[in-house]
């Protein structure tokens, strides 16, 4: 990583600032325990429908602001993007409502814990669907991650909540790899075909007499936070893409470390348990994730 902030060739000042954004993105990912905290009095799925709704707008502005809008209409004239997309689309939900639900039922540890296992997870799918050789260093992340989270299922169950994080996650990577599309209008893409469904989910709520959308009577402040779930969701996500574009692969296998790193401790910080049980699986996965980082660099390097 010396190498992107220190080269002395002319491209040092904006790998420094790719650097900046990537890690602010991640960053951000990482913090959003605490927006899904202040949430947490929302049911999940309303918070879920709002998210979609609000990121559709917001999507869009930044696509017409960073003249990135052209993606996007070049997505709905392939047929393959939408095939794609849309298989993407399902599985973006149900990772992005599993964590909601974690983290509003004060299951943080266990959400990073996916996070941390998914690369992992990622290169197992590379080599099942795209043929791709492991190396040895890989196979040892692999085993040592499988060894971490077989011993916590055996002492405490299994950890549903990271495996449907993780999984969903590296399915939807393998997806969008295929589609290829731009980060911010992939997930325009995404959001639009959710769209629908979201909008008449809140308007059922609104009008059914079992439900209250909190959205119109939660208050003046529980409105605005849910209103901001648009800029919330867009807005490291452009950060990544600026940064991504930039940064070599090695830095940004480390990077992606820094949002399961702050979630884990923020799971600490609201108080969660960490038994030595769990001390044991993170600590057989910590290893494991290092192996898998080195190996990056070794790669890059060569």
């Amino acid at each position: 990583m010396s190498t992107v902030v220190s080269s002395p060739t002319p491209r040092a000042a904006p790998d420094r600032a790719a650097l900046a954004q990537a890690v602010l993105a991640y960053g951000l990912w990482g913090f959003f325990v605490v927006y899904f905290k202040a949430v947490a009095s929302v049911e999940a799925t309303e918070v879920l429908a709002h998210r979609i709704v609000w990121a559709v707008p917001f999507c869009a502005v930044l696509l017409v602001l960073t003249g990135r809008m052209g993606n996007f209409t070049a997505l709905l004239r392939s047929p393959k993007a939408w095939r794609a997309m849309s298989l993407s689309a399902v599985l973006i939900s149900i990772n992005w409502l599993a964590f909601i639900w974690a983290i509003a039922n004060d299951r943080v540890i266990e959400a990073s814990l996916g996070y941390f296992i998914n690369p992992l997870i990622s290169i197992l799918l590379g080599m099942i669907f795209l043929k791709e050789r492991l190396r040895r260093a890989q196979w040892g992340a692999v085993v040592l991650a499988a060894l971490g989270v077989g011993y916590m299922t055996a002492m405490e169950g299994a950890p549903v909540v990271a495996f449907t994080v993780a999984i969903t996650f590296a399915f939807y990577g393998l997806v969008r790899k295929a589609a290829h599309p731009g980060p911010l209008a992939g997930l325009m893409f995404e959001t639009s075909l959710l769209f629908p469904i979201a909008l008449g989910y809140l308007v059922f709520v609104q009008v059914s007499s079992a439900h209250t959308l909190s959205f119109v009577n939660a208050g003046l402040g529980m409105s605005a936070l849910l209103l901001a779930a648009g800029a919330i969701t867009c807005t490291p996500l452009l950060l990544f893409a600026m940064g991504a574009k930039k940064l070599p692969l090695s830095t940004m296998a480390f990077l992606q470390f820094i949002t399961p790193t702050i979630q884990f401790a923020m799971g600490l910080i609201y108080g969660e348990p960490f038994s030595v049980t769990r001390m044991i699986s993170f600590g057989l996965i910590w290893v494991g994730i290092g192996l898998f980082v080195r190996d990056a660099a070794k790669a890059r390097r060569k």
